[in-house]
Formats: C-alpha cells, sequence, structure tokens
C-alpha cells in the first residue's frame, strides 16, 4: 500500500505501448500483459537492471528515504515520480532534473521519460547525487560531526 503499487501499474496500462515491459521488482505475483514481477534481487542484480532500464517509476505515498530511486538515479534512470510526502531527496533531484518528471500523472510522466527524456540527465544526475557520495558523507563526518561530539 505504502508503495501503491495499485497507482503505478494503472499509470503503466495507461501509457504501455505494445513492445514495453514494466519490471516490479521486490514482490512475486503472477505475470500480467506488459508486466514481469522480477521478486526480490540481490543489490547487484537490482543495480545490473538499473543500469539496463530506461526509467525507474516510483508511486510512493510516504517515502522514508528513497534509496532505490537515489540509485535508479545514479545509475542513469530516468525518475519518474509522485509527489510524496517524507525525506526523499531524489524527489527534489527529479523535479530539478525536469518537473514533468515529477508529477500525480504517471502515465504522462512515463511517456516524457520513454519518448522525450531530458538532455543529458544521466550526467546532470550524477552532478546532482554529489553530496550523497561516500566522499562528501566523510568530509561532513569529519569536518562536522566529529568535531561537534568531541566538543
Amino acid at each position: 500500500m505504502k508503495r501503491r503499487l495499485d497507482v503505478l501499474l494503472a499509470a503503466w496500462d495507461a501509457a504501455r505501448r505494445e513492445d514495453e515491459e514494466l519490471v516490479v521488482t521486490g514482490i512475486d505475483r503472477a505475470p500480467r500483459t506488459g508486466v514481469r514481477f522480477a521478486g526480490r534481487l540481490a543489490p547487484e542484480a537490482f543495480r545490473a537492471l538499473l543500469r539496463r532500464a530506461r526509467a525507474f517509476v516510483a508511486a510512493p505515498a510516504r517515502e522514508d528515504y528513497g534509496i532505490a530511486p537515489l540509485e535508479a538515479l545514479a545509475d542513469g534512470c530516468v525518475l519518474v515520480t509522485t509527489p510524496s510526502a517524507g525525506p526523499y531527496p531524489a524527489l527534489e533531484i527529479a523535479r530539478a532534473l525536469d518537473p514533468r518528471l515529477v508529477t500525480g500523472d504517471l502515465a504522462t510522466g512515463i511517456r516524457v521519460a520513454l519518448d522525450d527524456p531530458p538532455p543529458d540527465f544521466a550526467a546532470r544526475a550524477l552532478d546532482a547525487l554529489a553530496p550523497f557520495r561516500r566522499d562528501a558523507v566523510d568530509r561532513v563526518v569529519a569536518d562536522e560531526l566529529l568535531p561537534r561530539l568531541l566538543g
């Protein structure tokens, strides 16, 4: 319910063209036209799937942080998502890269991602992810957190 799979599948049904396939990870269900349920994947397999995907679609009612959308952006996927409550840094990144990708009308967002992706999206997404990289986090810990903890 939290991920609003029903909303995502309805949007896919409206947006999908004959030869396109949506791959849903994390759950197993019987396949349906244009949708393959891949179940739980090892982290390496999930990231490999992201690197082959053209878009990553999310419809959370509330996001508790959103590691998967950040990974999708890092792997070059165009992120299509609904506005969501909660700490969701990928939401603002997607909105900054192309506001058409953050929409309550997921079907239209999906078609934008597949038919008219923003130019240089992958490179701009990597730049936007700079604050989330290990070296940036290490700098914050060393320069800000440790001095505060040690007084």
